[in-house]
């Protein structure tokens, strides 16, 4: 008779526990509290989710909440990158890399961790039409873009980003 039990199936249910696939949404989702990736589809890939152009402002929303915006404001104008209602955990006034990539093209940003909606935080940049432009160009035109941020990863919809984008580079020259 052994001394130790048959431990074979426990290691193989811990096994299987550790490999259970995450969703980006979810992973941001648990790590941020970002209310873009509370939705029952995890991140903002889902039904409803898309760009829209209003009140000077392009954003790509959901059911949740926004993911990303762009405004434009100012003379001369300026162009301000938005990343909404991440966890207040985040200090202030500190800078925070973010990566938005878009076809496989990265595009690497700096942004500040400022005071949002509901005591939550958001990572801004706000810089030249000129140097925001390329990313604008291209999730105008893209097809498929993530965000990865000091939350985690974000898969993101482009439905409509080309009308919501082509609406915000005519409002900001």
């Amino acid at each position: 008779m052994p001394i130790l039990p048959n431990v074979t199936p426990l290691i193989a249910v811990l096994a299987a526990l550790l490999l259970v696939p995450c969703s980006p949404g979810t992973a941001q989702a648990q790590a941020s509290g970002n209310n873009a990736a509370k939705g029952a589809t995890g991140g903002t890939g889902g039904r409803g989710a898309g760009w829209r152009w209003s009140g000077g402002r392009a954003a790509l929303a959901g059911a949740s909440g926004e993911t990303i915006a762009f405004t434009c404001a100012g003379a001369p104008a300026t162009l301000r990158l938005i990343l909404p209602g991440f966890d207040a955990s985040l200090q202030g006034d500190l800078d925070y890399t973010v990566v938005v990539t878009v076809d496989g093209t990265a595009f690497r940003r700096t942004t500040r961790a400022v005071r949002g909606a509901g005591g939550r935080r958001d990572l801004v940049e706000t810089a030249r039409p000129t140097e925001l432009l390329p990313l604008v160009d291209a999730l105008a035109a893209g097809s498929k873009a993530e965000i990865a941020s000091p939350a985690g990863r974000e898969t993101l919809t482009l439905r409509g980003s080309g009308k919501a984008l082509q609406a915000l580079k005519a409002a900001c020259p």
